[in-house]
């Protein structure tokens, strides 16, 4: 597989500190940011991408839903990044399995707001040093070049990044301008934000996990794919 400059150099610069950098495809158009991993496993870290960079390999992009048990939970959060993702590329995909199959990682990078695994959202940000590490990540892994070359990215953390102190988190990490608030259920509505100079719509939702509405979902894959085909990138 072939990597790009700025995902090798953010490889390099990281391997010191071993950071979280995710999973899936770090060549495709579309970014989902989650709020924290539930558990810390090799998979996303440092160490894990530098060997593949130096093997040209990279990780397992797809599989049956039976080989993770997890996943058969219907709320669990990478069935719902399916769900966006198949609604995003259903037209291309029509004949594809979609209840047995995650494969969503092979046109999507995921990574997660928060570095600092846990199974529990609530007991994450009861840790002293939950916001300082959550800032620190959003002022250098979020800015890097590596991040900023996603034309698409999906912000579904909720509270993790927000407008908070009369400033704007999305706004200053993604270099873009809010635009319009979408949906009219208190739960399950979404914020769009564009960047006028380059290319770039940032979405910010809630953490994507449990009763998350199918209508939420197309209506953030109706802007994502409107997106794409205005910029050439479907």
């Amino acid at each position: 597989m072939e990597y790009s400059k700025e995902f090798k150099d953010l490889v390099t610069s990281s391997v010191k500190k071993n950071v979280y950098i995710g999973i899936g495809n770090p060549s495709a158009s579309i970014l989902f940011v989650g709020k924290e991993a539930s558990s810390k496993g090799k998979n996303g870290y440092t160490e894990e991408w530098k060997r593949h960079i130096e093997n040209s390999t990279c990780q397992i992009l797809a599989y049956p839903i039976s080989d993770k048990p997890e996943l058969k939970n219907p709320g669990n959060t990478w069935r719902k990044y399916q769900k966006l993702h198949d609604y995003i590329f259903k037209e291309k995909e029509e004949n594809k399995d979609t209840k047995n199959r995650i494969d969503f990682l092979e046109n999507v990078f995921t990574t997660e707001m928060s570095e600092k695994s846990n199974p529990n959202t609530t007991e994450a940000q009861k840790k002293p040093d939950f916001k300082e590490n959550l800032k620190n990540r959003r002022e250098t892994f979020f800015r890097s070049d590596f991040i900023k070359q996603f034309p698409v990215v999906v912000l579904a953390c909720g509270n993790y990044i927000r407008y908070y102190d009369n400033a704007n988190q999305i706004e200053d990490t993604f270099g873009v301008v809010f635009q319009e608030e979408k949906g009219n259920v208190k739960n399950q509505k979404f914020w769009t934000h564009f960047n006028s100079d380059k290319p770039k719509l940032v979405i910010h939702t809630r953490q994507l996990s449990g009763y998350v509405s199918n209508k939420l979902l197309e209506g953030m894959a109706s802007e994502i794919k409107q997106f794409l085909e205005e910029n050439n990138l479907y």
